[in-house]
């Protein structure tokens, strides 16, 4: 499972009200002007189109836009997490240093959810391609702080199943010594509460239980922004065998009482969105630490929307996926699930290792056991149709990567095939 990344505690980045993207382009010879996203955006009401140096700024409907000359120095990249350094490729990166033009749009997602987000970032770039905008080198997401690679804008664009909850937000840990010389962390996303009002996060983190925590932390986030609903002080089961609720944070710090980090000393008005993760204690509450490490696996509910989403994003991926397997030398496994019929009528979604892709159907292997009665077995090969695919796996020596992973599959692949 991945983890929060780790900084000094007073290395924390702002949160937003708004959702801010901006699309990062090669500097053009002649910016576009004022009078042209006059022409091109619509909606926009007297007064609120104006001229500001090195570009303009203009509110619509659709939220507020401004373009601007940006400049990255050559190291501009130290801030982007891991998780997004792996789906650019290494040129990528060093193509957006130095003098660039950005067009940023902030909208309001909050009554729109995550079917919002796609929208913003396709009206994003149909908007600059109006204004003679094209072929962006980067997107940066300010309010989530992530980084998007111009494969995955582009995929974007064209999906239907849009993006993943998990490409919305990044997991961000800040730590403190307590009195023992020990570290005590306080975890916490970013990117959440531009949906639902809140993010979330666990103070007083011990050492033994941070790498659990952490990836906690994240699941909670993808919840959240997938599920909308979560009222304060309710206990949801999004994970098997292990209930959390979210407090809002004053009442949570004052419920938990943390000692080094995350103690209501650092209540301001950078986190006043946060709530923190608990579990019930008796009549009160108690951070997540004990029960989380005590779970054999983390396993996370899936809403059927985003089942249908994932589904959706592996038959719309399923293209590069065939592809890529057929003309690459790296060695890998390709497992994709699927369904079987029972001898009750239930469909179960089961795995299958790949024997072959073809371009409407694949044969594969059953390699996980069917919870209902069937007369097929694990080790039994079969004919699948693409059109029923709900998911697939590739499996690198490097790791394991699915259809929203699909831009780091292909970095992955050069750097393996480097070696």
């Amino acid at each position: 499972m991945p983890s929060a990344e780790v900084s000094s505690r007073y290395a924390i980045h702002p949160e937003h009200a708004l959702s801010e993207l901006m699309l990062v382009f090669d500097l053009p010879k002649s910016l576009p002007s004022l009078e042209a996203a006059q022409e091109v955006l619509e909606s926009i009401q007297a007064g609120d189109a104006t001229e500001v140096s090195g570009g303009w700024a203009v509110t619509t409907s659709a939220g507020q836009w401004q373009l601007a000359i940006t400049a990255f120095d050559e190291d501009w990249s130290k801030e982007m997490i891991p998780k997004d350094r792996v789906r650019f490729r290494p040129q990528e990166v060093e193509h957006i240093a130095g003098e660039r033009l950005a067009l940023l749009l902030s909208s309001d997602l909050s009554e729109q959810g995550l079917p919002g987000f796609h929208q913003q970032i396709q009206t994003l770039v149909a908007t600059a391609e109006s204004l003679g905008l094209s072929n962006p080198i980067g997107m940066r997401d300010r309010s989530g702080n992530r980084w998007h690679p111009p494969g995955w804008i582009h995929r974007m664009v064209e999906s239907e199943a849009g993006p993943s909850p998990t490409m919305t937000f990044h997991a961000h840990a800040v730590y403190d010594e307590d009195e023992q010389g020990e570290n005590r962390y306080w975890i916490h996303s970013h990117g959440v509460a531009r949906f639902t009002g809140f993010d979330v996060g666990c103070v007083d983190v011990r050492p033994e239980h941070y790498e659990r925590v952490s990836s906690v932390v994240e699941l909670a986030a993808a919840f959240a922004v997938d599920n909308l609903e979560w009222p304060a002080g309710e206990p949801m089961s999004f994970l098997y065998g292990l209930d959390l609720a979210r407090l809002p944070w004053q009442e949570g710090v004052k419920a938990l009482a943390p000692s080094v980090i995350g103690t209501a000393d650092d209540y301001d008005e950078e986190h006043t969105h946060l709530s923190l993760l608990v579990v019930p204690d008796g009549e009160g509450w108690q951070g997540p630490g004990k029960e989380v490490s005590a779970l054999e696996s983390l396993v996370a509910l899936r809403t059927t929307r985003e089942s249908e989403r994932g589904a959706q994003a592996a038959r719309e991926t399923y293209g590069v996926l065939r592809d890529w397997q057929r003309n690459t030398d790296v060695a890998h496994r390709v497992l994709v699930k699927s369904p079987i019929t029972t001898e009750s009528g239930d469909i179960e979604h089961c795995w299958f290792e790949v024997d072959r892709l073809s371009r409407s159907s694949l044969r594969a292997t059953l390699i996980s056991q069917p919870w209902g009665e069937t007369d097929v077995q694990p080790g039994d090969t079969l004919r699948l149709k693409v059109a029923g695919l709900s998911e697939w796996l590739v499996q690198l020596e490097t790791g394991s990567f699915g259809p929203d992973e699909l831009e780091a599959l292909l970095v992955a692949t050069e750097v393996e095939k480097d070696r």
